[in-house]
């Protein structure tokens, strides 16, 4: 007993002390920041499947996992974990993650519409935070930069995309009353517009970077250049607009004016085929990348629409996804996929032709 007491004075004493530090570390201005331990960075690349499988040359290599704060070497500063020592805080974890980003500097932004949340992380820089959280958001589901810092998010059920500034402040809406269901956005390096895919209109919203609604590309069908419940879209090098076009089981191309230029998949369980679409993005080659959340899989195709790769298959190891729902291409290419019933955003290299396996 008298050996019990002992140690729960000193457990007390060890919390007293710690509460005294970090009270004096903030008055001090001391900044909560993640510290970087990249064991992903040492250690994904070397172990990681690729595909197509040998002897084949590969294209494309898993890198890392993510799901939550502890995952690939991230770990807390000092200053978190006194404050969780204090608090009895928990490891910060994605729910059910769907659409994201990737950021000019590396790491991405992930939406976790359960818990209402924008998470930033990057899994080879060590960090993992809450960029925004509650509040104005209610439903998030797509989500881009802007080279202003801005960030845009698409709230699916408020009907509107949030604005924040770099640091995740509220800084204004955009869409209210023109948009019914946004998801998926993508912004046009030359011109600066954003494209919003408005599941519910079934069409493109345009937008300028001020905010401004321009147009509406498309209208509900099964037609060229008509939408049965658009998903997402992205902009290709060249400025037209892949969209993913879930319900009629195909990806679409257009030209920044609504103009058909070309179309391709239908619904089936073959290779090529597409049970539900879901998310698309674009590598620096042109090449599009489709998730597709019935098969569980990410296809990737030429920009003519010829198949070229399939990545994935149900489960949850290594390159296997259970409802994937995101994707996005980074600049240096990496390719993050929100592996959303896994609670996880898997993190791919592209291999471009002449890299050989170097990341």
């Amino acid at each position: 007993m008298r050996s019990d007491l002992l140690e729960g004075a000193a457990r007390g004493g060890r919390r007293s002390i710690a509460l005294a530090v970090l009270l004096a570390s903030l008055s001090c201005g001391a900044v909560a920041i993640a510290v970087a331990i990249p064991r992903a960075e040492r250690a994904g690349a070397a172990a990681g499947p690729v595909w197509p499988a040998p002897p084949d040359a590969p294209r494309l290599r898993w890198l890392a996992s993510v799901s939550s704060d502890r995952d690939a070497g991230m770990k807390r500063s000092w200053v978190e974990r006194v404050r969780s020592t204090i608090t009895g805080g928990t490891t910060r974890r994605l729910g059910r993650p769907i659409g994201l980003c990737a950021l000019p500097s590396g790491g991405f932004l992930v939406c976790d519409p359960g818990s209402a949340t924008i998470y930033e992380a990057d899994p080879f820089a060590g960090t993992f935070r809450v960029f925004a959280s509650g509040g104005r958001l209610a439903s998030p589901v797509g989500v881009a930069k802007l080279p202003s810092g801005e960030v845009w998010v698409a709230d699916a059920d408020r009907a509107v995309i949030v604005r924040f500034d770099a640091r995740g402040a509220w800084k204004g809406e955009v869409g209210a009353g023109t948009l019914v269901r946004p998801t998926g956005l993508a912004r046009d390096p030359a011109s600066g517009r954003v494209y919003v895919a408005d599941a519910h209109a079934h069409h493109v919203a345009v937008f300028e970077a001020d905010g401004r609604h321009v147009t509406n590309l498309g209208r509900r069908g099964e037609g060229a250049g008509e939408f049965n419940f658009p998903t997402d879209v992205e902009v290709l090098p060249g400025g037209d607009l892949v969209v993913c076009d879930a319900m009629n089981s195909r990806i679409q191309r257009i030209a920044p004016d609504g103009r058909p230029v070309a179309r391709f998949g239908r619904a089936g369980d073959a290779r090529g085929d597409f049970g539900r679409p879901k998310s698309l993005a674009v590598d620096a080659d042109g090449h599009v990348y489709v998730v597709d959340t019935l098969h569980d899989v990410v296809q990737v195709f030429d920009p003519s629409g010829q198949l070229l790769l399939v990545v994935g298959g149900a489960g949850a190891g290594a390159g296997q996804f259970n409802l994937p729902a995101g994707i996005a291409i980074g600049a240096d290419q990496k390719v993050y996929v929100s592996d959303t019933a896994n609670g996880r955003v898997q993190v791919f290299q592209y291999l471009r032709e002449g890299t050989g396996a170097r990341r």
